[in-house]
């Protein structure tokens, strides 16, 4: 596959093998001319629960809780809860990814170059795998302030909660129950969260998971295709949920979550070469079909290889922020302009 050669980098030395406990801080290194924007990353989509309050982003980790602050030096990092091993945040962080290398192969054209270039800092994070299979159960035809309010609840209820004290009071965060205690709970429990019909798809998943039906850490090390069929075989979760879970917590970067965002500018960026490539598969608009979603990850394996999950993600900003439009706008213009002004010279042409 083409960028195959695009693969984590080791920690450094000095925390491969440490191991933070609580009321202690670290810091991990950004690698030299690379950036990490804490902000960008979790506002991005991919992750939920985490918030900023003062100059710090909290959030869960498992069954931890995390404090993190960029700083000149790298990411300064507090815990709460169970000791965390450095190696496990700098990987969630995905400062063990060349990023640098990454940007590169995906500036494929003028609109993914603007892209990479309005996002700098920008990076696929790798989530816990029950955390990012249980949020994006929660995500399905949901929006983020719903899904954040749902996952919340469960957690309060039957997860763990860990303060970080300040002096302007204590910052709790609460962390999702395990598949283990979730399997506990009954469907009616459930309801209490505002989960409507996915209730039940996230109590059997939990006890799919559970009774090690699936290990979803051994799918990291899986081949994509394995891992995505393992998936689909857990409760509720079809081929987007799945590709999110294989691209957000089990270093599938080939995977292409295919929303109506991703939709969109797919279809603004790319349609021309779409519409070559798989005629008739990709609609300009109506419901995303089984069909359209395989064409869209296919044209995008096709042109970013295993780099396919950072261009979605760099697409997926740019949508919301607006640039696809625009970019699109102005090469409307330029046609048009481009249209007048050979009208304009076959006109002179004719009167000679």
């Amino acid at each position: 596959m083409k960028h195959a050669g695009l693969r984590r980098r080791p920690a450094p030395p000095e925390i491969a093998r440490a191991i933070i406990e609580p009321g202690s801080r670290a810091l991990l290194p950004i690698p030299a001319a690379e950036r990490l924007d804490l902000a960008l990353c979790f506002r991005s989509g991919q992750i939920f629960g985490w918030r900023p309050h003062g100059d710090h982003w909290y959030g869960p980790f498992g069954a931890s809780a995390l404090a993190l602050r960029e700083t000149g030096d790298g990411i300064e990092l507090e815990i709460a809860g169970p000791p965390v091993a450095l190696t496990e945040v700098y990987r969630f962080l995905a400062l063990d990814a060349p990023a640098r290398e990454i940007t590169r192969a995906l500036a494929t054209d003028a609109g993914m170059s603007a892209a990479v270039a309005a996002f700098p800092g920008l990076r696929v994070l790798r989530q816990q795998p029950w955390d990012c299979v249980a949020s994006f159960l929660c995500a399905q035809w949901n929006n983020i302030p719903k899904i954040e309010r749902s996952t919340g609840e469960m957690a309060r209820r039957w997860g763990s909660i860990h303060r970080f004290e300040r002096a302007d009071g204590a910052v709790a965060v609460a962390c999702l129950p395990s598949p283990a205690a979730l399997a506990e709970r009954s469907e009616a429990d459930l309801r209490a969260c505002a989960l409507g019909y996915r209730c039940r798809y996230l109590l059997e998943t939990a006890r799919q998971v559970a009774s090690g039906e699936v290990d979803l850490e051994a799918l990291r090390t899986a081949p994509y295709e394995r891992a995505l069929t393992a998936l689909l075989r857990l409760s509720g979760i079809g081929r987007k949920v799945a590709d999110c879970i294989l691209l957000f917590a089990l270093d599938k970067w080939e995977a292409f979550p295919v929303d109506v965002w991703i939709r969109r500018a797919m279809r603004r960026w790319y349609g021309a070469a779409l519409d070559r490539d798989f005629p008739g598969a990709v609609a300009a608009e109506g419901a995303l079909t089984d069909r359209e979603y395989r064409a869209l990850a296919a044209f995008a394996r096709e042109r970013w290889g295993a780099a396919a999950g950072w261009a979605q993600e760099y697409l997926y900003c740019a949508v919301r922020a607006g640039l696809v439009e625009a970019a699109a706008q102005r090469v409307t213009r330029a046609r048009r302009s481009r249209v007048v002004q050979l009208s304009a010279g076959s006109r002179r042409r004719i009167r000679v």
